[in-house]
């Protein structure tokens, strides 16, 4: 397993030189994980889907997983976590689902006092 986490991996040119060397260079025995909270700017998400599907396409690697986490809900979300969008999360995890049936999707959550409700 191959594991690109952060700080925000896609805010990164090197999670992508590293997405384009296996599109280039197959390592068919790999597992590749990265982190994201898919808040990176719109054009840098529609990157990670495209190279997301030639890996995936061409079975450059054995499993692509993309890991996220959200806490909460709505409001309560975006309060949680400083910076998130909610609705903007939501709507990249649908991206990349229609994109790629391939990609698993794996979303952690944390749960504390603010999340629990």
């Amino acid at each position: 397993t191959f594991r690109i986490t952060g700080g925000e991996p896609l805010l990164s040119p090197n999670t992508f030189k590293v997405m384009e060397n296996l599109i280039e260079n197959p390592e068919p025995n790999l597992k590749l994980a990265i982190n994201s909270n898919l808040g990176a700017p719109q054009v840098l998400v529609d990157k990670f889907i495209g190279l997301a599907g030639k890996i995936l396409d061409k079975k450059a690697v054995k499993h692509l997983e993309l890991y996220t986490s959200i806490d909460a809900y709505g409001e309560r979300a975006d309060y949680i976590r400083n910076g998130l969008k909610h609705e903007y999360f939501w709507s990249n995890v649908e991206k990349l689902l229609q994109a790629n049936d391939r990609l698993t999707i794996c979303i952690m959550s944390t749960f504390n006092a603010l999340s629990v409700t």
